[in-house]
């Protein structure tokens, strides 16, 4: 240093107080992972020589960046700072001794001080750096662990410089199927919103409420599922950014209601393979001995009591209660229309062990009506259970409570025509013919109802198609409302007529009967089977609802009439074995093979297990209805035109202007015709001659 900078230098410390150092007139706030200007500087430059720049913070004595002798220090900075606290040497000479601080943590949070000498000047002023601005997500335990059944808690800590209750949203979702993102859980503006969660999570995932306010957002799953299995995203808004952290659920093992499931499809699988030949043997000898039918009775009913069983706990821990009610509701269902088309269930075939004659008449007479309200009865759950929430719950309480009504009536009308006051509807033919036409008719009006209840569970719906529904349903019940007055038509007729012409006249009637009913029902089920696929065109269970709608139609349509037992023995025990032996396995099979790759693959195979269940279940009935047809042409034979004329002639012949007809008055021609018409109409309805 040359002896007029001393000088100068030391005149300058005698008059003066002291340097003036300028810094940010307010305390900074600095962005996590950013950088960050700490402002420090004079208005009149100073020499290098003699200058020394001292950065450090109030709560220690480390230096953050030192600048000594006319260049940095790096070596003297605190280990914390190194590569992160620069001064911007091309500035220092102009007065301008701020620093840059990258890479910024919270831990930059606080008080920092520009300590500026030279030659014994010395000056200084504080930084404060008041809160780093962060929004950090982290999940402590990246990977869960669990069986199904257990609960599991899913780790999401939020570090922010804004409190919990002022955070904008923080959502958790499953990310492993994308871009098919399912919300989970949500907390939006200090409230969660347990509805916004898939139908999946709703009621089983939720906030640790009181941890919240210290900024843990973390999220337990309870009864964790199968479908469970995969990755989920704790994802945090802010004004400014978006943070996430992501948890996954590996591996899950099998809990103990898996286990009984499969034992129990198993079980199932195992009796029907061990007594399915026994009963093929015994069904085609003809044995209807002890043994025989015990092994005939076990082999109906417990493979499928273990399936309804299996389904029941499927639904439990997997949650999937519209497969599991309608699954469950038609293998009960199977049982009793079993029993009715089993070849040893037959009023003349003697067995050993037979039901008491009530039993067998409700078989007889009510499996149909039974299995048809079994069936719609788990409809009608199912869709409540989708539409719990709805803003429309009443009118969806209401409607079902009407569709199960109308689906107990031919039940309700079966028994009292057959099995409680069978004496009094064999003398009353007429109000019998009513009852079983109210009962048919109330079978379709279920039909369109339950098509109208699925209607609230799709946004697609507009009133045309609503008011369509109303109108065709209506026409539909008009039609076959216009057959009730042909027994009363009928019974005055007969009072005109001698025995042959009453056979013929009931043969007519009930060949009017059937075909109205054939037209209309093929009528209204072709247009709901047509209004389904459009109203469910985007819902991943449209063929399951639609296999359902189509059984239950089936039903329906092979309720009026008794089932054709008069068809070769080839038929008749393939159709019973396959629905005694096929169904069981194919519904064993299905259940266990979806069961074990849903454990292992965490996904499922088959969106809808009621596509395999009901398809094949469809099979039987759908066999059934091709018989009843068969058996009906096979026995009419006859151009439904031409009973038509026939009957209108009759109803000419008992005219006041005729005089009444007797059976003197028939030539030989058309005697015989009667009587051909009389042993058809025995052979068909099984019924002894009718007296006049």
């Amino acid at each position: 240093m040359s002896i007029f900078g001393f000088l100068v230098s030391v005149a300058a410390l005698l008059t003066s107080e002291g340097l003036l150092v300028q810094g940010p007139a307010q305390p900074l706030v600095a962005e996590l992972g950013g950088s960050i200007i700490l402002p420090c500087s004079v208005e009149t430059p100073l020499p290098l020589d003699g200058l020394e720049i001292q950065w450090k913070r109030t709560d220690e004595e480390a230096f953050v960046h030192l600048f000594q002798d006319g260049r940095d220090r790096p070596e003297a900075q605190h280990q914390s700072y190194r590569d992160r606290a620069h001064f911007a040497s091309e500035q220092i000479v102009k007065g301008n001794f701020s620093i840059l601080l990258e890479n910024i943590t919270v831990a930059d949070t606080g008080i920092y001080r520009c300590v500026v000498s030279s030659y014994q000047n010395v000056g200084e002023i504080s930084v404060i750096i008041q809160h780093v601005e962060r929004v950090v997500v982290t999940a402590e335990d990246p990977t869960v662990f669990a069986h199904v059944g257990e609960d599991v808690v899913l780790n999401c800590m939020v570090d922010s410089h804004i409190p919990p209750q002022g955070i904008d949203e923080v959502s958790w979702k499953k990310v492993d199927k994308k871009p098919d993102i399912i919300p989970v859980l949500l907390f939006q503006n200090g409230t969660v919103f347990s509805d916004s969660s898939h139908k999946r999570y709703r009621d089983r995932a939720e906030f640790f409420k009181q941890e919240i306010l210290k900024g843990n957002f973390s999220m337990r799953l309870k009864n964790v599922q199968t479908a469970d299995k995969g990755e989920y995203m704790c994802e945090v808004h802010t004004d400014n950014s978006v943070s996430s952290a992501t948890v996954e659920i590996r591996r899950l093992g099998m809990s103990p209601l898996h286990i009984i499931t499969l034992i129990l499809c198993f079980i199932s699988l195992l009796l029907t393979f061990v007594l399915s030949i026994p009963v093929t043997i015994y069904i085609s000898k003809k044995d209807t001995g002890p043994k025989p039918m015990y092994i005939n009775y076990l082999q109906v009913v417990c493979p499928n009591i273990c399936l309804s069983i299996a389904f029941v706990l499927w639904g439990v821990i997997e949650g999937s209660v519209v497969e599991v009610t309608m699954c469950a509701a038609v293998n009960l269902s199977r049982i009793i229309l079993l029993f009715l088309m089993a070849p040893y269930f037959n009023r003349d075939t003697a067995v050993s062990v037979n039901f008491p004659g009530f039993i067998h008449r409700m078989i007889e007479y009510l499996a149909i009506p039974i299995a048809y309200l079994l069936i719609s009865t788990a409809f009608c759950s199912a869709v409540l259970h989708d539409l719990w929430n709805a803003s429309k719950w009443t009118e969806v309480v209401l409607l079902s409570f009407g569709i199960i009504l109308l689906s107990t009536m031919p039940a309700i009308f079966r028994a009292l025509n057959n099995v409680c006051f069978a004496q009094f509807f064999d003398i009353h033919l007429s109000v019998r013919f009513i009852l079983e036409s109210l009962g048919h008719v109330s079978m379709q009006s279920s039909n369109f109802l339950q098509m109208r209840l699925l209607f609230y569970r799709s946004s697609s719906v507009d009133e045309s198609m609503i008011t369509m529904t109303y109108a065709f349903g209506g026409t539909s019940a008009a039609i076959s409302l216009i057959v009730l007055p042909i027994p009363a038509i009928r019974q005055y007729l007969c009072s005109k007529l001698g025995k042959y012409q009453l056979y013929e006249l009931i043969w007519r009637c009930y060949l009017v009967w059937v075909n109205v009913m054939v037209v209309t029902l093929i009528g209204h089920s072709a247009f709901i089977i047509y209004y389904l696929t459009k109203i469910l065109e985007y819902t991943n269970e449209r063929f399951g609802w639609i296999f359902v709608t189509v059984m239950l139609h089936i039903l329906t349509a092979i309720s009026p009439t008794p089932f054709p037992r008069k068809v070769p023995d080839v038929i008749y025990t393939t159709l019973f074995m396959y629905g005694v032996a096929g169904l069981p396995m194919v519904n064993s099979v299905s259940l266990a093979t979806e069961l074990i790759l849903q454990v292992y693959k965490g996904e499922r195979t088959v969106d809808d297990l009621r596509v395999i269940v009901l398809a094949f279940e469809s099979i039987m009935p759908g066999v059934w209805l091709v018989l009843q047809i068969h058996a009906y042409w096979a026995v009419a034979g006859r151009d439904v035109k031409k009973e038509v004329y026939a009957l209108r002639d009759f109803a000419a012949q008992c005219t006041p202007q005729q005089r009444d007809i007797g059976e003197s008055d028939f030539s030989e021609n058309q005697l015989s015709e009667i009587q051909r018409s009389q042993q058809e109409e025995e052979t068909f309805l099984g019924e002894p001659d009718l007296e006049v």
